[in-house]
């Protein structure tokens, strides 16, 4: 129990308590130790023992248990004796520091702390205990002559501590244990109302303090601070040593930025704790004036915290500059000193001046620190200084300076600090790199800024400025074309005409050439090519001092090795190595010239140029890198083609071709050990580069998902910029374009390398733009998605992109995903936005001969000539007119208006309108005026949606309403001649109300002729023939109109022929058929019955067309196309009314349809949600009645459908007749509706008639062959379990399904009328569906019907022969395979047919064997194993038949 308790309760017992010995003892030098010694009160003498009461004599043991029995009473006087005495026992063991450690603090609810502090007598508090503390500290205070606040202020620093000496661990700490805290807050506690009460002095506790400092805890400090004890301000002014509050401050910190970075559970705390001193240090050290109002007068505080501040960015830049490992104490130590740079640190004192001026003076101290480097270093090693090679920890300071510092600031603050202090080069530099990568504006700004020290430097001839102006420049340059522009563009611009600064002169002319002169020795080889390729203009009369300086620079690359002659013959200029081997230079051009050769076929023109005034490094370089031995394709590739081009212009020496045809034929003799065929072997070291710049976009998309890293965006670019260049080998001045991109839209071709980088660099590209676009929109994301992209525009990648893209968009757009579509939009816009700095492009047929911006390169790469390219281009569209729309929103529309082709926002008009009928309506609302950014995530239906979001929306609106951007008749017709009839997704009707042609009647068709004019003669002729009256009674009917008999002798010349070739031609004959009925009036489709006679139009024609031919197009759930439905009832209905009775007339038609052409009627329920309103329409034109009973039956039928599909009832309505129809309206509504709903609709067909299970069961495996054989049907494992559902209520019910298998046009009724709702394809193609449900028979059922046999056999018989006749693959493709039970090929397939069969025929009845010799006499020789066993059992039978007879005999 500890000391203090004990003496308490001794007191109240009336005892004296033996001290009980401490663990820790106080030496004399010891603060409390001495004090308290000396404030004990002096002992009095007790009155001596009387005699015999001792323990060996006196009293004995009876007399201290009676003495127990009966207690004394005490009157006033005794009880005042011994109160006293309890004091004085108090008194003579009380600690008041180890009290102080003690008192934890009552129950809030029954007694506050300051009742332990409170000492104003008995009547302010009831409890004895509650002014122990404050009496104890006054009685102390008045025993030792002192004021009780400087005693009180001793206690707590002896208590402070001994709380901050109690942590056990060995190495040096700054933070507190929790059980540390816990303590430290009761003691606070107490000293706040210590303080409440006048009994604290912060003077004096803050002079306690700095004896104990070595022992006090920096969080135990800043518990002070943020508590109001004793402000951080007060307790640097109370020491009068500066430099000692400097070091103890210093060294604490460093502590608290090590222990922050490491891993441990108090690094919150620790950096609460940084923030708060750094917060109190910047706006103590940096403000302009001292608060006067403050009682502390505040003096040596900003000397103090400058100190400190300067001291922590020296240690931290001398530690990088000694290369400090990853994870050193001194790493983290840097670590989190430079994350108090960090906008969340000055959070509150933002709006002051301090954090900016604190910022000013750290760039100026990283600036000047250590200035050593004189400029011929900074000349030679600046390349090291780049963004990506300086150290992460630097840059990342860097770029926290750039956030709280304007660019104009910084720009102003560089200036400042290069004309007045010596600097660091390094540093001066990297920052540079810094500002250009981070910046947005950078280029112009570090444009703007070089310009002005050109013109200062020109103007009076200060050497400074022009150095500055250099290397500034240099360095911006080496960040690549990403950043800032090459330096020989720069160069170029700068001084290749005489209105540069160095014009003005000829001192300033004498000026340039000195400068340039004196950096010969330093210079890297690259710029010395620069100046001498792109040499600046200078008058006639001064001729002599540009080619002093052009011999000076020829030396001078002479010394190093490298001639002017060896410069690549596309420009490039030495990159990473500076000093580059001719040949690795002469491999590039080599690669260069074949990609130009291959995609125009001509000799490039740069070789060309190079075999004339380039002739040493074209003979000794380029032709023998081109002419390297190896094994010739058996098929001349590009490079075989260039070299045989060459020849026949003579541009080869005889000699050196002969070599190299000698060489080749003996690596073809020797195998290709020495040689890799074709050239194409990529060397080893390739893969590690292209592994560093993996993982370097692996580390931009992480940065992207996390908003509070955005700020490293850009520079993360930098370092993928810098990657790319050293896995393709670019150099600096790679970012130089070439005025033409020559590029093959036909047959792009791209391999290699260089193929690897470009879909790595897209494919990152896409993904990062949906991580980034799942967190902000586009105008929220910053611009990393336009450095990223000009990262891309370098001359040697540029080509490489482009071609991608063309590959990608014209031949493979249907396999990409929607976050490719999405992500190649948004390239595109960024690579529109760069349209100033990009070369045209050349392209070839079928696009314009001459150039075209990047932009509209996007209109060539995106046709809509076929159903799948429209759908392309309309998600294209979609997706970069809304990502233009919303990342440029807040910006001039001249950016908006050079991102995008007039010809993209022309096709996404025009798409829409004539693919979204939605569009073409009028709208319901306002446009609203923001449009929600989501990446689209994407089905067809939300693409959909998303077009007609942003057709509706108004800035849309307000761009397609400006004339070069709005569709006009012209570009509407031009673009629909453009439509391949044949894979067109609308019809002839459809197409032609996608535009309203009344919108512009001034313009005129043009020279559009052609087929068109044709079709407009054929309608006028048929609307003639529609003029001529009816034929008189008594005459014989019309025959039919004679475009149907044209029709069946066109598709009968290209009948009978198997091949592919000949069955295509023949479709697309037959679509050609079907485009002119739709373009025909569709009266055509009947011949008129006479007037005033009820008689039935007759269409025979047609329904023979739609029985023989377009049912073999039925693609959609095995009913006819929509327009061709539409067409039909739209004239059966203009035939009725020139009847009689047009009910009637109507009925009559239909009811024929039922048995001639059911076809028509189950396209009708297909279609029904869009035919219906129309028919309404029609009808009450001319009649207030209701539809025609057949027209009913349809809604009826409908009708029942639904009713099964809702959840009102649970027994269904019996369906009407005819029951075929009603299983065709429920068939269909079961394919729309969901999958659950599905089972439920089927659950309730065990009260439907059994014709009606039939018919059902017929269209779902209808269904499920359709699933198979068409891409857009429904997913194949649904329909299984649609069959399955029905197979298992037609066994349940036991009703025979059998002869579904049987059918035949011989069949009277159910045969026929089947046959004609099923393409041929289909009906072929049930053996397949058979055997899908192989595992869902019942079979021991099955095996007793007598005709399960003979079906399942011929089943098995024309499944092999169309397995045989190939037949079968249709319906096992990868992306559509029967995924039944294992049964996913046809081989898997027929083998488990093959084994069902042989295992049940044995089990069958002999009743079954009637038929059996039929089929095997025609298919034996399909399988002799299953002819074999059938005949083994049929024989078996026989046979026992045979004894049975025998044995009745």
């Amino acid at each position: 129990m500890p000391a203090n308790r004990r003496a308490r309760l001794a007191a109240a017992n009336g005892k004296a308590v033996r001290p009980r010995p401490t663990g820790r003892q106080r030496g004399p030098g010891s603060v409390p130790g001495a004090l308290f010694a000396s404030c004990r009160p002096p002992r009095r003498e007790l009155p001596p023992r009387t005699p015999g009461r001792g323990a060996a004599g006196g009293r004995g043991l009876s007399c201290w248990v009676a003495g127990r029995v009966k207690r004394q009473k005490l009157g006033p006087e005794g009880q005042q004796k011994v109160k006293e005495s309890a004091v004085r026992l108090l008194w003579s063991h009380l600690d008041l520091s180890d009290l102080l450690l003690e008192v934890d603090g009552p129950p809030r609810k029954t007694l506050c702390l300051s009742q332990w502090v409170s000492c104003s007598g008995p009547e302010g508090c009831a409890d004895p205990s509650s002014s122990l503390v404050g009496c104890a500290l006054r009685d102390q205070a008045s025993r030792l002559g002192v004021p009780v606040a400087v005693l009180s202020s001793q206690v707590v620093a002896s208590g402070l501590v001994r709380i901050c000496e109690a942590d056990a661990r060995p190495s040096p700490e700054v933070l507190l244990t929790p059980e540390q805290r816990k303590k430290l807050s009761s003691l606070l506690e107490i000293t706040q109302n210590l303080l409440a009460h006048s009994m604290f002095s912060r003077v004096f506790f803050c002079r306690e303090l700095w004896k104990i400092q070595n022992s006090l805890l920096l969080e135990a400090v800043w518990h002070l601070h943020v508590q109001n004890i004793v402000s951080l301000q007060e307790l640097l002014e109370s020491q009068a040593n500066v430099q000692a509050v400097v070091a103890w401050l210093f060294r604490n910190l460093r502590l608290l930025c090590e222990h922050i970075e490491a891993p441990c559970p108090q690094a919150d705390i620790g950096r609460a704790v940084l923030t708060d001193i750094v917060r109190l240090l910047v706006l103590s050290g940096f403000q302009k004036g001292v608060d006067l109002r403050r009682s502390v007068k505040l003096e040596q505080t900003p000397q103090v915290a400058a100190a400190v501040l300067g001291r922590m960015l020296t240690f931290a830049l001398e530690a990088l500059a000694g290369g400090i490992k990853e994870e050193s104490p001194e790493h983290r130590t840097a670590r989190g000193w430079f994350s108090t740079f960090s906008g969340h640190t000055y959070h509150g004192i933002i709006s002051t001046d301090s954090p900016k001026r604190f910022f000013f003076h750290t760039l100026t101290q990283i600036l000047t620190h250590k200035p050593v480097l004189k400029v011929s270093d900074a000349v030679q090693m600046q390349r090291e200084w780049t963004f990506a090679r300086s150290h992460p920890l630097l840059t990342s300071l860097y770029r926290r300076l750039l956030v709280a510092l304007s660019p104009e600031e910084l720009v102003s603050h560089l200036q400042e600090v290069l004309e007045t202090c010596e600097v660091n080069w390094q540093h001066v530099l990297s920052c540079v790199s810094a500002m250009v990568v981070c910046l947005p504006d950078a280029q112009q700004l570090v444009t703007g800024w070089v310009a002005r020290l050109l013109a200062r430097a020109f103007g009076s001839c200060d050497l400074d400025s022009m150095v500055t102006a250099f290397l500034v420049v240099r360095q911006a340059a080496l960040e690549g074309p990403s950043a800032f522009l090459s330096y020989a563009d720069w160069f170029q611009a700068s001084f290749s005409s005489m209105r540069g600064p160095h014009g003005s002169s000829k001192r300033a002319l004498v000026f340039l050439f000195k400068f340039l002169s004196d950096l010969v020795p330093f210079e890297a080889p690259r710029y010395l090519q620069v100046h001498i390729l792109h040499p600046p203009l200078v008058p006639s009369r001064y001729r002599s001092l540009l080619t002093d300086y052009v011999s000076l620079a020829r030396t001078r690359l002479a010394d190093l090795k490298v001639s002017i002659e060896n410069t690549g013959l596309y420009g490039a200029l030495l990159s990473a190595g500076d000093v580059a081997e001719p040949h690795s230079q002469a491999s590039q051009d080599v690669e260069k010239a074949i990609a130009v050769f291959m995609q125009t076929g001509k000799i490039p023109a740069a070789v060309l140029e190079a075999s004339v005034f380039r002739r040493p490094y074209y003979l000794s370089h380029f032709l023998p890198a081109l002419l390297t031995p190896r094994v010739l394709p058996a098929v001349p590739d590009s490079r075989a083609a260039l070299v045989e081009s060459l020849k026949r212009a003579d541009k080869i020496p005889p000699s050196l071709y002969s070599s190299y045809c000698q060489a080749c034929a003996a690596a073809a003799e020797t195998g290709p050990e020495g040689a890799a065929p074709g050239g194409k072997e990529e060397p080893r070291s390739a893969e590690e580069p292209l592994g560093l710049l993996t993982a370097a976009l692996g580390e931009l998309r992480a940065l992207l998902t996390d908003p509070t890293q955005h700020d490293g965006l850009l520079a993360q670019v930098a370092v993928i910029s810098e990657r790319l260049g050293a896995t393709l080998g670019l150099g600096e001045d790679d970012s130089s374009v070439e005025p033409v991109v020559q590029l093959s839209i036909l047959a792009p071709e791209l391999e290699g390398q260089e193929r690897r980088v470009v879909d790595l660099l897209l494919t990152s590209f896409c993904q990062n733009l949906m991580a980034a676009s799942s967190i902000a929109p586009p105008d929220r994301q910053g611009p990393w998605a336009t450095r990223f992209v000009k990262t891309l525009c370098r001359r040697r990648l540029l080509p490489a992109v482009l071609t991608r893209l063309c590959q990608l968009l014209r031949h493979q757009g249907p396999s990409l995903s929607a976050s490719h579509v999405l992500g190649l939009a948004a390239l595109a816009v960024h690579l529109g936005e760069s349209r100033s700095a990009l070369p045209e492009v050349r392209v070839g047929p079928p696009t314009p001969a001459s150039g075209l911006p990047v932009p509209e390169l996007f209109d060539s790469l995106l046709p809509c000539g076929t159903k799948e390219s429209s759908v392309l281009c309309l998600k294209f569209c979609t997706a970069a007119i809304s990502y233009s729309l919303c990342k440029f929103s807040s910006q001039s529309r001249d950016i908006l208006y050079s991102c995008l082709s007039p010809g993209l926002i022309k096709k996404f008009q025009f798409l829409t309108l004539r693919l979204l009928s939605e569009a073409r309506d009028a709208p319901l609302e306002e446009a609203p005026a923001d449009l929600p950014w989501r990446p689209p995530g994407l089905p067809s239906a939300d693409w959909q949606r998303a077009a007609l979001c942003l057709w509706r929306w108004r800035a849309f609106q307000e761009l397609s309403a400006q004339d070069r951007f709005h569709l006009t008749y012209r570009d509407w017709l031009q673009l629909e001649l453009e439509i391949q009839p044949e894979a067109d997704v609308l019809s002839d009707t459809e197409s032609s109300r996608s535009y309203d042609h009344r919108e512009n009647p001034d313009l005129a068709l043009g020279s559009c002729t052609g087929n068109r004019d044709v079709f407009s003669r054929l309608q006028e002729m048929v609307g003639d023939l529609e003029q001529v009256p009816a034929a008189p009674l008594g005459h014989s009917p019309s025959r039919g109109h004679f475009l149907f008999t044209v029709f069946r002798r066109r598709l009968q010349a290209l009948a009978g022929g198997g091949a592919v070739a000949t069955c295509l031609q023949r479709q697309r004959e037959l679509l050609t058929c079907k485009r002119i009925l739709l373009g025909l009036p569709p009266s055509l489709l009947f011949s008129h019955p006479q007037e005033g006679q009820p008689a039935t139009p007759s269409c025979d024609d047609f329904f023979h067309f739609v029985n023989s031919e377009l049912r073999n197009l039925c693609f959609h759930d095995g009913a006819l196309t929509h327009d061709i439905t539409v067409h039909f009832f739209r004239g059966l209905l203009n035939a009725c009314l020139r009847s009689s009775d047009p009910a009637l007339a109507a009925d009559l038609t239909l009811t024929a349809c039922q048995t001639k052409c059911p076809l028509v009627l189950t396209s009708a329920l297909l279609w029904w949600p869009h035919l219906e309103p129309e028919l309404h329409c029609r009808w009450r034109k001319w009649s207030r009645g209701p539809l025609p009973p057949e027209l009913q039956r349809l809604q009826e039928a409908q009708q029942f459908a639904r009713s099964l599909l809702s959840l009102d009832t649970d027994m269904a309505s019996p369906a009407p007749g005819p029951a075929w129809v009603s299983a065709a309206a429920l068939h269909l509504a079961v394919r729309r509706a969901r999958k659950e709903d599905t089972m439920r609709v089927l659950s309730k067909l065990d009260s439907q008639r059994e014709e009606l299970l039939v018919f059902l069961f017929f269209f779902s495996l209808m269904g499920l062959l359709s699933a198979h054989l068409s891409p857009q049907a429904a997913d194949s494992l649904r329909a299984l379990d649609t069959c399955a559902e029905i197979l298992g209520c037609l066994q349940r019910r036991r009703i025979s399904w059998l002869r579904l298998f049987q059918l035949t046009e011989a069949d009277a009724g159910l045969g026929r009328t089947l046959l004609l709702l099923a393409p041929d394809q289909h009906i072929r193609l049930l053996p397949a569906a058979f055997y899908s449900l192989l595992s869902y028979f019942e079979e021991d059922s099955l095996l007793k019907e007598e005709a399960f046999l003979h079906v399942a056999v011929d089943m098995y018989l024309k499944l092999t022969c169309l397995f045989v006749a190939g037949e079968t693959r249709v319906v096992s493709t990868p992306a559509h395979s029967l995924e039944l039970q294992g049964q996913g090929d046809p081989v898997s397939l027929l083998t488990k047919a093959r084994l069902f069969l042989l295992q049940s025929i044995p089990r069958c009845p002999k009743r079954s064997f009637a038929h059996v010799a039929e089929l095997l006499a025609a298919g034996a020789d399909c399988d002799p194993e299953v002819s074999a066993a059938l005949l083994s059992r049929q024989q078996a039978v026989l046979d026992l038949d045979l004894d049975q007879e025998a044995c009745l005999s």
